[in-house]
């Protein structure tokens, strides 16, 4: 079913990923609209949930890769909607900070143990949380989304903020420093 072609798409981009086929397409890339779009196409599993979004979105605009840029935020949004009790908060930050973009996403979920922090951008690595009742995913998510965001220049990072819950930061650069072949 569905979920088994997810799990082979997200192996065969991981494969993809560690042979270092990653040519970037870059473009200008609207985050704040990846935010918008991705979170409209999650309405209906969160109202069901009755899970709710605090954005605070400021225009950002990155050079990047478009479709990658979405698989991340794509990966960090399913990741907090996931983890969230219901009725939860997911809040959703997006800012431009010292010449970069930066976009927090915290979940009022369980969390993510102290020793779990690194690991979690391994393969297959999946974590000792217990799901709601949802199908585990590939464990491949996060570090599709790490590679990815490393690609552009950029860090991906579980954030000790002291508050319980999972919160998770990406910074990208503004613009692309072309690595030349």
């Amino acid at each position: 079913g569905v979920q088994l072609q997810k799990l082979i798409e997200d192996l065969l981009k991981f494969n993809a990923i560690t042979n270092r086929e990653q040519a970037l397409m870059l473009e200008p890339v609207n985050l704040d609209r990846i935010v918008t779009t991705l979170l409209d196409e999650y309405k209906v599993v969160v109202m069901a949930r009755r899970i709710w979004f605090e954005t605070e979105l400021a225009e950002v605009t990155v050079l990047g890769d478009r479709e990658k840029l979405r698989v991340v935020v794509d990966n960090l949004l399913s990741n907090a909607i996931k983890f969230s009790p219901q009725r939860g908060k997911i809040q959703i930050t997006l800012v431009v900070e010292n010449g970069q973009a930066r976009l927090d996403v915290r979940d009022q979920g369980p969390g993510i143990a102290p020793e779990q922090r690194t690991r979690i951008f391994e393969a297959f690595y999946q974590g000792s949380a217990p799901y709601m009742g949802h199908v585990k995913g590939s464990g491949l998510g996060l570090s599709i989304a790490r590679e990815y965001v490393n690609a552009h220049g950029g860090t991906i990072a579980v954030v000790d903020d002291g508050t319980a819950g999972g919160h998770f930061r990406v910074v990208l650069p503004l613009q692309q420093e072309l690595k030349k072949g």
